[in-house]
């Protein structure tokens, strides 16, 4: 069971089959104990759609970003779990997004090594689209204003 102060964000597919067993395995993972939830449906893949899949968008990315930052400032000691179907890829990535927005600018080489010393599988490997949204809305959030 996971302690009080602890979010969830949990990348999932949106193919029928098997939200059942996601739902399942949140409601398990934090037997109902966690401040926060933000339960996200897409599939990875690296287009928008493709038939019945959805990618991830920069609105699903900002939603993580704006969930994690939020959580941060109610509990700056507090914990962000991410669960997924297979954890390697949209939750990699999603994990890198949370660390390196809690760095400063430039320096996302050591996000990423953060992110990378916790793969003691070395099965991670963070989806492009994801990081990519990640990066164009860092780089407009962050970008320097010339004076008029």
């Amino acid at each position: 069971m996971l302690p009080s102060d602890w979010c969830l964000v949990a990348p999932r597919v949106s193919s029928a089959e098997t939200l059942a067993d996601l739902d399942l395995a949140c409601a398990q993972a934090t037997l109902g104990d966690v401040d926060a939830l933000l339960a996200l449906r897409f599939d990875d893949i690296a287009i928008p759609t493709y038939g019945s899949s959805r990618g991830p968008t920069m609105d699903l990315v900002s939603a993580v970003v704006v969930f994690g930052g939020r959580m941060r400032e109610r509990k700056p000691k507090g914990r962000v779990v991410i669960h997924g179907l297979y954890d390697v890829s949209r939750n990699a990535a999603m994990t890198l997004a949370l660390i390196a927005n809690d760095l400063r600018p430039g320096r996302e080489e050591a996000a990423v090594q953060r992110l990378l010393a916790q793969d003691v599988e070395g099965r991670m490997h963070p989806n492009p689209p994801i990081t990519g949204h990640w990066e164009r809305s860092r780089k407009a959030r962050f970008r320097p204003r010339i004076p008029e």
